[in-house]
């Protein structure tokens, strides 16, 4: 039997005593370790929370209201002036979908389909005014302007902004009931100053004694012409936006008018030397349910205007035609339009450089009334160009009588005639 070694216990002893003192220091870093860890979280968890409420309290002072929606359309986000707006609690709307939330209706109150509402357009920022109708049914004027939320070049969501527009659109109802007033008294002199410097300059009511007094007659005459002409423009405006304009609906075929059109232009065109031609369809033109007056006014108002900016070459109009639509095309060679102006031809008051030389004509009326009036008859209108000095297409397309969209425009149009029976 081997005796007991002394120094080997020992030794043993030692070395256990050392190991339980590093396993116990071991865990003595590692619970610090977590420690500071928890006390990190804790740190980053209140910086966190202090965000929050500063971004919290930063959406609640925005005038506007404000949403953000996931990519699955889930609202994520909504402040205060959102809620308020909306009647939705926020509690509520979070998790809800947009379209549960966001109704919304056009100028005609017709209801604005998902498809067709502002959010479906979120891959770029866009702006239109439509009206809210709240969870307690009020309807209201709103401008929504919708951007989307981008992380990592892809598209995660959108953030909607919506503004009431109540107290605009009243202001707006007063100044053009003012410019309705104000134009309907203005036209009736300057019709006056039109029969007597007609008979000066015809010698009616005596001899004019020198060319020159004739000349300056005959520019005082084109002048009032200009000035009864915007003023014309004017009441259009403010009839049309009011519903107060008078469409007497009846069967329309295309080519006449528009045959008729080019004959009242054609001195217009010989006086500049220009081919203004038509490129009559082989077959007849389907019917159309329109007022004849208001599309011979768009049609004077666009071959008019490819005249008016065209110095060399042509005046072109063709049509075509589906099982739907009849489209009619304006063709000029003049001076074209830049592409940055493009989006402005058709709003009101807007004047753009129409010309290579760069001088600016016209009230910027004339495309914003002819836009109202095809809108309204239930067509579309607009414009290509490939630039300056590169020629213009202005087109308009207008439902054919047996369509679906023609029978709708009759009832609207009928119905606004019943609401408003002072229109002109």
């Amino acid at each position: 039997m081997n005796p007991i070694n002394k120094k080997n216990i020992i030794s043993a002893s030692d070395d256990k005593a050392f190991k339980l003192t590093t396993t116990i220091k071991e865990k003595e870093d590692s619970q610090r370790a977590v420690l500071n860890v928890l006390e990190d979280l804790n740190i980053e968890k209140t910086r966190l929370a202090k965000i929050k409420v500063r971004d919290e309290a930063i959406l609640s002072s925005i005038g506007d209201g404000i949403i953000a929606t996931d990519s699955g359309k889930r609202i994520i986000v909504m402040n205060k002036i959102a809620e308020k707006l909306l009647g939705w609690k926020i509690d509520e709307a979070i998790g809800k979908l947009h379209d549960e939330v966001i109704l919304l209706e056009d100028e005609k109150g017709t209801f604005v389909p998902p498809e067709k509402k502002p959010l479906a357009k979120a891959f770029s920022s866009t702006t239109t005014k439509l009206y809210l109708l709240s969870k307690n049914k009020i309807k209201f004027p709103v401008a929504i302007t919708v951007s989307p939320i981008i992380l990592d070049n892809k598209i995660i969501g959108a953030v909607e902004v919506f503004r009431d527009i109540t107290q605009e659109k009243a202001i707006a109802k007063m100044k053009d009931e003012f410019l309705s007033v104000a134009s309907h008294e203005l036209r009736t002199p300057m019709t006056a100053i039109k029969g007597f410097l007609d008979m000066v300059i015809k010698e009616q009511v005596g001899k004019i004694s020198t060319v020159k007094m004739k000349k300056y007659l005959e520019m005082a005459y084109e002048g009032n012409e200009r000035m009864i002409k915007l003023v014309n423009d004017l009441l259009n405006v403010s009839r049309i936006e009011a519903g107060r304009m008078k469409f007497d609906l009846t069967d329309v075929q295309m080519e006449k008018i528009i045959e008729q059109t080019i004959a009242e232009l054609a001195k217009i065109a010989q006086s500049k030397g220009l081919h203004l031609k038509f490129e009559k369809p082989e077959k007849p033109l389907p019917m159309v349910v329109a007022a004849t007056d208001k599309i011979q006014m768009v049609l004077t108002n666009i071959i008019g205007n490819g005249l008016k900016f065209t110095e060399k070459g042509e005046v072109k109009i063709w049509t075509k035609t589906d099982k739907k639509l009849i489209t009619i095309y304006i063709q000029d060679t003049g001076g074209g339009i830049a592409e940055k102006d493009q989006d402005k031809l058709f709003q009101k008051f807007s004047q753009i450089d129409t010309t290579i030389s760069g001088s600016v004509k016209g009230t910027g009326l004339g495309l914003y009334i002819s836009k109202m009036i095809i809108e309204k008859l239930g067509g579309k209108i607009w414009c290509k160009s490939k630039g300056k000095g590169k020629g213009s297409t202005f087109s308009f397309s207008l439902p054919i009588k047996e369509s679906l969209s023609s029978k709708k425009v009759i009832k609207t149009i009928q119905k606004e005639a019943r609401e408003h029976p002072d229109q002109k």
